[in-house]
Protein backbone atom coordinates (compact mmCIF):
# COMPACT_ATOMS: atom_id res chain seq x y z
CA UNK A 1 0.00 0.00 0.00
CA UNK A 2 1.04 3.43 -0.45
CA UNK A 3 1.32 6.27 1.93
CA UNK A 4 -2.35 7.95 0.96
CA UNK A 5 -4.04 4.87 1.13
CA UNK A 6 -2.73 3.78 4.73
CA UNK A 7 -3.67 7.08 5.75
CA UNK A 8 -7.00 7.25 3.90
CA UNK A 9 -7.67 3.58 5.54
CA UNK A 10 -7.10 4.39 8.81
CA UNK A 11 -8.96 7.78 8.94
CA UNK A 12 -11.95 6.38 7.16
CA UNK A 13 -13.01 4.72 10.57
CA UNK A 14 -11.07 6.40 13.16
CA UNK A 15 -12.21 9.67 12.04
CA UNK A 16 -16.17 8.84 11.68
CA UNK A 17 -16.31 8.33 15.60
CA UNK A 18 -14.44 11.53 16.52
CA UNK A 19 -16.11 15.38 16.62
CA UNK A 20 -14.88 18.09 13.72
CA UNK A 21 -12.87 20.23 16.32
CA UNK A 22 -10.53 17.26 17.15
CA UNK A 23 -10.34 16.24 13.89
CA UNK A 24 -5.83 17.49 13.22
CA UNK A 25 -5.89 15.51 16.80
CA UNK A 26 -6.88 12.41 14.98
CA UNK A 27 -4.97 12.76 12.34
CA UNK A 28 -1.56 13.30 14.81
CA UNK A 29 -2.78 9.72 16.37
CA UNK A 30 -2.96 8.42 12.55
CA UNK A 31 0.81 9.29 11.52
CA UNK A 32 2.10 7.83 14.97
CA UNK A 33 -0.33 5.01 14.69
CA UNK A 34 1.37 4.61 10.81
CA UNK A 35 4.55 4.93 12.31
CA UNK A 36 4.32 1.94 14.52
CA UNK A 37 3.57 0.25 11.29
CA UNK A 38 6.57 1.28 9.48
CA UNK A 39 4.76 3.13 7.19
CA UNK A 40 6.01 6.21 5.96
CA UNK A 41 3.88 9.11 6.05
CA UNK A 42 4.60 12.91 5.00
CA UNK A 43 2.58 16.43 6.04
CA UNK A 44 1.19 16.10 2.52
CA UNK A 45 -0.31 12.72 2.91
CA UNK A 46 -1.89 13.98 6.16
CA UNK A 47 -3.40 17.58 4.27
CA UNK A 48 -4.50 15.03 1.81
CA UNK A 49 -6.06 12.68 4.22
CA UNK A 50 -7.92 15.71 6.13
CA UNK A 51 -9.19 16.85 2.93
CA UNK A 52 -10.28 13.55 1.75
CA UNK A 53 -12.29 12.94 5.46
CA UNK A 54 -13.71 16.78 5.84
CA UNK A 55 -15.66 16.44 2.70
CA UNK A 56 -18.48 17.18 4.46
CA UNK A 57 -16.90 20.91 4.70
CA UNK A 58 -19.19 23.94 3.10
CA UNK A 59 -18.30 27.06 1.87
CA UNK A 60 -19.90 30.69 1.95
CA UNK A 61 -19.91 33.60 0.70
CA UNK A 62 -21.30 36.39 3.71
CA UNK A 63 -21.81 39.52 2.57
CA UNK A 64 -20.99 42.74 4.84
CA UNK A 65 -20.91 46.79 4.39
CA UNK A 66 -17.43 47.58 5.26
CA UNK A 67 -18.74 50.87 7.02
CA UNK A 68 -20.38 48.78 9.39
CA UNK A 69 -18.24 45.73 9.87
CA UNK A 70 -15.37 45.24 7.43
CA UNK A 71 -12.68 42.13 7.49
CA UNK A 72 -10.10 44.28 9.74
CA UNK A 73 -12.98 44.54 12.25
CA UNK A 74 -13.38 41.02 12.69
CA UNK A 75 -9.46 40.48 12.99
CA UNK A 76 -9.60 42.91 15.93
CA UNK A 77 -12.25 40.90 17.52
CA UNK A 78 -10.99 37.39 15.95
CA UNK A 79 -14.94 35.99 16.46
CA UNK A 80 -17.76 37.74 16.08
CA UNK A 81 -21.93 36.41 15.97
CA UNK A 82 -23.02 37.38 12.50
CA UNK A 83 -25.96 39.25 13.37
CA UNK A 84 -28.25 41.32 11.39
CA UNK A 85 -29.60 38.73 8.57
CA UNK A 86 -33.14 39.77 8.25
CA UNK A 87 -33.46 37.28 5.08
CA UNK A 88 -35.55 33.57 5.49
CA UNK A 89 -33.46 32.11 3.40
CA UNK A 90 -30.47 33.31 4.59
CA UNK A 91 -31.52 32.84 8.33
CA UNK A 92 -32.05 29.35 6.99
CA UNK A 93 -28.74 28.46 5.64
CA UNK A 94 -27.26 29.72 8.99
CA UNK A 95 -29.86 27.76 11.13
CA UNK A 96 -30.02 24.66 8.89
CA UNK A 97 -27.20 24.31 6.55
CA UNK A 98 -23.72 25.74 8.32
CA UNK A 99 -21.45 23.33 10.57
CA UNK A 100 -18.73 24.03 12.66
CA UNK A 101 -15.57 24.50 10.28
CA UNK A 102 -17.17 25.52 7.04
CA UNK A 103 -15.09 27.93 5.47
CA UNK A 104 -16.72 31.79 4.50
CA UNK A 105 -15.60 34.38 1.99
CA UNK A 106 -15.56 37.30 3.44
CA UNK A 107 -17.40 39.70 0.90
CA UNK A 108 -17.49 43.50 0.76
CA UNK A 109 -20.85 44.90 -0.54
CA UNK A 110 -22.04 48.16 -0.96
CA UNK A 111 -19.08 50.10 -1.35
CA UNK A 112 -16.85 51.69 -3.94
CA UNK A 113 -15.13 48.24 -4.85
CA UNK A 114 -17.21 45.47 -3.92
CA UNK A 115 -14.82 41.98 -3.55
CA UNK A 116 -13.93 39.15 -1.24
CA UNK A 117 -11.32 40.20 0.90
CA UNK A 118 -10.62 37.30 3.11
CA UNK A 119 -11.53 34.10 4.84
CA UNK A 120 -13.42 33.15 7.89
CA UNK A 121 -14.17 29.97 9.57
CA UNK A 122 -17.77 29.13 11.11
CA UNK A 123 -17.04 28.76 15.20
CA UNK A 124 -20.28 28.17 16.51
CA UNK A 125 -23.87 27.24 15.45
CA UNK A 126 -27.30 27.70 16.58
CA UNK A 127 -26.42 31.40 18.03
CA UNK A 128 -29.40 33.43 18.57
CA UNK A 129 -29.51 37.11 17.54
CA UNK A 130 -29.47 38.90 20.16
CA UNK A 131 -30.12 42.23 18.31
CA UNK A 132 -33.57 41.37 17.53
CA UNK A 133 -34.44 41.70 21.05
CA UNK A 134 -32.84 45.30 21.61
CA UNK A 135 -35.38 47.55 20.85
CA UNK A 136 -32.06 50.38 20.10
CA UNK A 137 -30.99 48.51 17.17
CA UNK A 138 -32.16 48.51 13.38
CA UNK A 139 -32.19 44.71 13.24
CA UNK A 140 -34.96 44.86 16.21
CA UNK A 141 -37.99 42.39 15.81
CA UNK A 142 -40.84 42.71 17.86
CA UNK A 143 -42.49 40.00 16.85
CA UNK A 144 -39.81 37.39 17.89
CA UNK A 145 -39.86 35.89 21.42
CA UNK A 146 -36.96 35.38 23.41
CA UNK A 147 -38.57 31.65 24.23
CA UNK A 148 -38.55 30.79 20.61
CA UNK A 149 -36.30 32.81 18.32
CA UNK A 150 -37.26 34.04 14.60
CA UNK A 151 -33.68 35.11 13.70
CA UNK A 152 -30.55 32.31 14.26
CA UNK A 153 -27.08 32.94 13.03
CA UNK A 154 -23.87 31.65 13.67
CA UNK A 155 -20.62 32.98 15.32
CA UNK A 156 -17.65 33.20 12.75
CA UNK A 157 -13.73 33.58 14.10
CA UNK A 158 -11.30 35.26 11.58
CA UNK A 159 -9.13 33.27 9.35
CA UNK A 160 -7.34 35.37 6.92
CA UNK A 161 -7.24 38.57 5.23
CA UNK A 162 -6.19 38.46 1.51
CA UNK A 163 -3.04 40.52 0.14
CA UNK A 164 -5.13 41.26 -2.85
CA UNK A 165 -8.75 41.94 -2.94
CA UNK A 166 -11.09 39.93 -5.07
CA UNK A 167 -13.24 42.55 -6.81
CA UNK A 168 -16.79 41.45 -8.35
CA UNK A 169 -15.42 42.47 -11.50
CA UNK A 170 -12.47 39.82 -11.04
CA UNK A 171 -14.74 37.41 -10.19
CA UNK A 172 -17.45 38.30 -13.39
CA UNK A 173 -13.90 37.72 -16.03
CA UNK A 174 -13.20 34.36 -14.68
CA UNK A 175 -15.08 31.78 -16.84
CA UNK A 176 -14.79 29.08 -13.78
CA UNK A 177 -17.03 31.36 -11.66
CA UNK A 178 -20.03 31.97 -14.42
CA UNK A 179 -21.95 29.93 -12.44
CA UNK A 180 -21.34 31.33 -8.70
CA UNK A 181 -24.49 32.57 -7.16
CA UNK A 182 -23.20 35.87 -6.46
CA UNK A 183 -23.18 36.35 -10.38
CA UNK A 184 -25.96 35.85 -11.12
CA UNK A 185 -28.80 38.73 -11.65
CA UNK A 186 -31.05 39.78 -8.48
CA UNK A 187 -29.11 37.89 -6.32
CA UNK A 188 -28.86 39.56 -3.31
CA UNK A 189 -28.28 37.36 -0.52
CA UNK A 190 -26.09 37.89 2.44
CA UNK A 191 -25.05 34.39 2.97
CA UNK A 192 -24.52 32.36 -0.15
CA UNK A 193 -23.34 28.82 -0.43
CA UNK A 194 -20.22 28.24 -2.61
CA UNK A 195 -19.14 25.30 -4.26
CA UNK A 196 -16.15 23.36 -3.92
CA UNK A 197 -15.08 23.99 -7.32
CA UNK A 198 -15.99 28.23 -7.07
CA UNK A 199 -13.77 27.80 -3.74
CA UNK A 200 -10.40 26.67 -5.38
CA UNK A 201 -11.21 29.18 -7.72
CA UNK A 202 -11.41 31.98 -5.57
CA UNK A 203 -8.67 30.52 -3.44
CA UNK A 204 -6.04 30.33 -6.63
CA UNK A 205 -7.00 34.12 -7.26
CA UNK A 206 -6.23 35.53 -3.97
Amino acid sequence: MTPETWVSFYFYFDTGRESRKNAFSVLRRGRDFLAKHKKVVTESCITICYTLNMKSQKYWLLKSEPDSFSIDDLQKSNKEDWTGVRNYQARNFMRDSMNVGDLCFFYHSSCAVPAIVGLCRVSKINVVDKTQFDKKSEYFDAKSKEENPTWICVEVEFVKKFAKAITLQELRNNKNLQGMKLLQPGSRLSVQPVTQSESTCILNLA
